[in-house]
């Protein structure tokens, strides 16, 4: 719960600031800030998604977070075929 809760928090606060960009806004973009969260998203792992799906709140959150643990399978699908582990 506690890490769905910052990366909810955090992903409000992008959409806010995607929002403002590309509809007039003149909010300048914390590139540290979302490096900070790519990061952080890089370490979940498959339960950790799972969960975060299963928590959340919303159906944009649920797709949202369905859509970061699909990101996240593909990343190691290719890294298991780029060393022909399979």
């Amino acid at each position: 719960p506690c890490l769905q809760n910052r990366i909810n928090t955090e992903y409000v606060e992008f959409c806010s600031w995607l929002n403002a960009t590309y509809y007039g806004g003149d909010i300048m973009c914390d590139v540290k800030k979302y490096e900070k969260i790519y990061e952080d998203i890089q370490k979940l792992q498959p339960e950790d998604t799972l969960q975060l799906v299963l928590e959340a709140e919303t159906e944009e959150q649920r797709n949202f977070y369905e859509m970061v643990g699909d990101f996240l399978l593909q990343k190691k699908q290719r890294q298991v075929i780029e060393r022909n582990l399979f």
